[in-house]
């Protein structure tokens, strides 16, 4: 394990969410770059990758949640 940098990228207007950018690799599966990846945190327990494609850092237009 080394060290790894998170930057923040920004939070849901209600505070649910948190979205952040590290090159560290938090959920499998993953892609296996060494560029950073867009994370979403939601409600303190649920960690997800919302950055995909060739472009990392570049979220995929959120799906609505039901």
């Amino acid at each position: 394990p080394g060290l790894h940098h998170v930057t923040y990228a920004g939070s849901s207007t209600d505070g649910e969410s948190v979205f952040f950018k590290t090159d560290e690799r938090l959920v499998i599966p993953d892609d296996e770059d060494a560029v950073q990846d867009v994370y979403e945190r939601r409600g303190g327990t649920v960690t997800e990758l919302v950055s995909t494609g060739p472009q990392s850092g570049v979220p995929a237009p959120a799906a609505p949640r039901t």
